[in-house]
């Protein structure tokens, strides 16, 4: 993107293929960006082919630019190096501005990259190195490019087919003569922003550590596939590449050794004084990194956490206005506090000041998140403030309130096991994640959020998977889930709601309304059964609503089952023979015949005295085994137990939230893994067993940046290897079992 789009007169009138303009023969346009257009033509003085840049008329309009321009394009002509476009003139000719070069056959690295993925290392070792050499030889005129990126990164085909010559293009058009001639809005910048540094983004004076880091971001991108910084918004990219730190690379591609993240969080320093002393320095620490694979050193799969990871920079953080929740009770009816009803956090700093532009809450993740944990960290990271802790919704009422973490950790729990793999940036949304999914088919994962969307990833890849699905508008999300066969994504809203999509084209296939609505009471959960014939949603109003999903996902209504305490339904699950489980807010628990539509067995969790006047203990959590041969079920008050199906028999989960007075979800994975997601932003991990129905404390993650309502949801993949956590901040995160590497299928 730049900053001001010529498109609607970018090609002065009269000129096109056969033209003539200053001795040169417009043969065909071969490209264009937001200032100018390029042709390739035939220079008739010499019989040569050249490219031809033409800028757009705004440009030509302005006399000082045309001055700076002209002069500018003969100074980076006159670098001496073999690896900057040549540059053979550059003048005015009948009011146009115009600069001929060599004509490059063999594309960019830009396509090179859209068309292969990943460069292997070797050939993106001598990209990188040629175009830092260049890059150097024009700082030492006093030359910055300004916008450096693989699509101005030529690839010469005469040099043969394994030997890249590349040119670097584009010093000609200087931006700091566009930003002296006033020809750009206040405050804005000329690059790209998916390799523009951050002191371009403020407006502040650059040198060529500004192309250093351009030329990182572009270094990162042929090395993974992607840049730094992926989000679909422009104004929340341009604030990651100010504050956020990027994924570490080792963990993006296998085999990549544990120095390369050091190398890159150095030239990706948002401080421009913390980079590298040269583009070449640069190129040379990452051919070094890279080598001590080639050397023999031990890759971040065998050798753990990459060294360079927890130095990493990390996001500041601007002031938040919290609006807590009213404090008490909740009325009668009603749910008590917990994620899905998390106080409202307002952001009132301005994120990019500096840049001339709004402030607003649209930053994919809240602003008051630092940098995510680093690979394999289970504490959160240290913070510029501490504070004690607060008391956690949900349990006796308390007022919640948004707590800066301390740089210790609450208690230190043993590590699960799981290694942070990948933050996923569910939206533009500083509210809480209400429900989070995983799906076996492709694999993808699924997490919804209280603006009322629902956003897909690819595990793999942990890139965005199609459109946004957005529900019903100003109706928050509050949890989803997969058909059985993955095709279909499902979410429940706030007013009584329930959207089903397909999951391979975002394509809305239906929507229904629980019983009541639009009067009645949100969709609190809901779930497939395992033939993905039914879907089951449970709300407000005391009732779990049996759909029926036909051929083309035709779905129509079925059996409504009526909580017998007359509560609302907080949570339901199905076990794998198709029994159905409700959980209230009264701390009940039914298991289901669905066919006939009666009750076989029932229990409570564990809390107290409770009447549904009360709501005091409601079922915030319900996970059958992969055999359906054990229930799991936790509460607001953080008491959870297992059931036995069979024996119809209970046994309690000792202090299963590790010292939280809530539990918000639970989920099972292969093997006997139940993670349990509780308010103190903690991820805690137990091996049960069926035989003898007990849990083993495996140990815990603990989500970065998780807010005062903790973890608000939580799955684990079937095979056990991969858990996705959601959290009351905004943000959602990819956790691996047993290393630190990408998240390969």
């Amino acid at each position: 993107m730049t900053s001001q789009d010529f498109s609607a007169s970018k090609v002065p009138l009269g000129l096109g293929s056969g033209s003539r303009l200053a001795g040169y023969v417009l043969e065909e346009q071969i490209g264009a960006g937001g200032m100018a257009v390029v042709f390739r033509a035939q220079e008739e003085r010499l019989g040569r082919t050249v490219a031809l840049k033409v800028l757009a008329p705004a440009l030509a309009t302005d006399p000082g630019f045309r001055e700076r321009f002209v002069r500018e394009s003969r100074a980076a002509a006159a670098v001496d190096d073999p690896h900057i476009i040549p540059v053979f003139e550059a003048g005015e000719a009948d009011g146009v501005l115009f600069i001929a070069m060599r004509f490059v056959r063999g594309g960019d690295v830009r396509s090179l990259v859209s068309r292969l993925g990943a460069l292997p290392t070797e050939r993106a070792m001598t990209i990188i190195s040629q175009a830092a050499s260049a890059l150097d030889a024009a700082h030492r005129q006093g030359l910055v490019h300004r916008d450096v990126k693989p699509a101005n990164m030529l690839l010469d085909a005469s040099a043969g087919p394994d030997r890249d010559h590349v040119y670097l293009s584009d010093f000609g058009l200087s931006k700091a003569a566009m930003h002296a001639t006033g020809l750009t809005g206040t405050g804005m910048f000329l690059g790209t922003v998916d390799y523009v540094s951050p002191e371009q983004i403020e407006g502040k004076p650059v040198d060529g550590r500004a192309d250093q880091y351009s030329l990182a971001c572009a270094a990162y991108e042929m090395l993974c596939g992607s840049p730094p910084f992926r989000r679909e918004d422009a104004v929340a990219l341009m604030w990651a590449q100010m504050h956020a730190a990027p994924t570490p690379l080792s963990m993006l591609r296998a085999g990549l050794p544990a120095g390369v993240d050091d190398v890159f969080a150095r030239a990706l320093a948002k401080p421009a004084a913390d980079r590298y002393e040269s583009c070449t320095r640069f190129a040379e620490a990452v051919r070094d990194a890279v080598g001590e694979h080639a050397r023999g050193a031990p890759t971040t799969e065998a050798a753990g956490p990459p060294p360079g990871a927890g130095r990493l920079p990390t996001a500041p953080r601007p002031p938040t206005e919290v609006v807590p929740a009213a404090a008490g009770t909740a009325p009668a009816g009603q749910p008590p506090n917990r994620p899905r009803r998390a106080p409202v956090v307002l952001i009132g700093a301005c994120i990019l000041a500096a840049a001339g532009l709004v402030s607003g809450a649209i930053l994919f993740r809240p602003h008051g998140h630092p940098a995510p944990a680093p690979s394999g960290s289970s504490t959160p990271p240290s913070t510029a403030s501490s504070s004690t802790s607060s008391p956690q919704a949900g349990a006796t009422g308390a007022k919640p309130k948004v707590q800066a973490h301390s740089s210790a950790p609450i208690a230190a729990p043993p590590s699960a096991g799981y290694h942070f793999a990948k933050v996923l940036y569910p939206g533009p949304s500083t509210k809480s994640i209400t429900g989070v999914a995983l799906s076996s088919a492709a694999p993808l994962i699924a997490a919804s959020d209280k603006n009322g969307n629902t956003y897909l990833w690819n595990v793999g890849t942990g890139t965005p998977h199609g459109p946004v699905l957005s529900g019903p508008a100003g109706q928050a999300a509050y949890y989803t889930a997969f058909s059985p066969s993955g095709s279909v994504v499902a979410s429940g809203f706030q007013d009584g709601s329930t959207s089903l999509w397909s999951a391979a084209t975002g394509k809305l296939l239906a929507r229904v309304h629980d019983p009541g609505s639009p009067t009645g009471k949100e969709v609190d959960s809901l779930a497939f059964s395992p033939d993905g014939h039914t879907l089951a949603t449970a709300d407000g109003n005391g009732n779990t609503t049996l759909w029926n999903v036909g051929p083309g996902t035709r779905v129509t209504r079925g059996a409504s089952l009526a909580d017998p305490a007359g509560a609302g339904v907080y949570s339901v699950a199905f076990a794998s023979n198709g029994t159905l489980a409700t959980g209230d807010y009264a701390g009940h628990v039914y298991l289901w015949d669905i066919a006939s539509g009666t009750v076989t067995a029932t229990f409570s969790v564990p809390g107290g005295s409770c009447s549904v006047s009360n709501i005091c203990d409601a079922v915030s959590g319900l996970a059958f085994n992969d055999d359906g041969s054990v229930l799991a079920a936790g509460s607001i008050n953080g008491n959870a137990l297992l059931w036995s199906v069979s024996a119809k028999q209970a046994a309690a989960i000792p202090t299963a939230s590790q010292g939280s007075p809530a539990i918000w979800g639970m989920s099972f994975g292969g093997a006997g893994t139940l993670a349990v997601a509780s308010a103190t932003g903690r991820l805690n991990v137990w091996n049960v067993s069926p035989g003898n129905l007990t849990a083993t404390f495996a140990g815990s993650v603990t989500d970065p940046h998780s807010g005062s309502d903790g973890v608000g949801a939580v799955t684990v993949s079937a095979d056990g290897r991969y858990l996705v956590s959601g959290d009351t901040n905004g943000s959602a995160y990819l956790w691996k079992l047993g290393g630190t590497g990408s998240a390969q299928t």
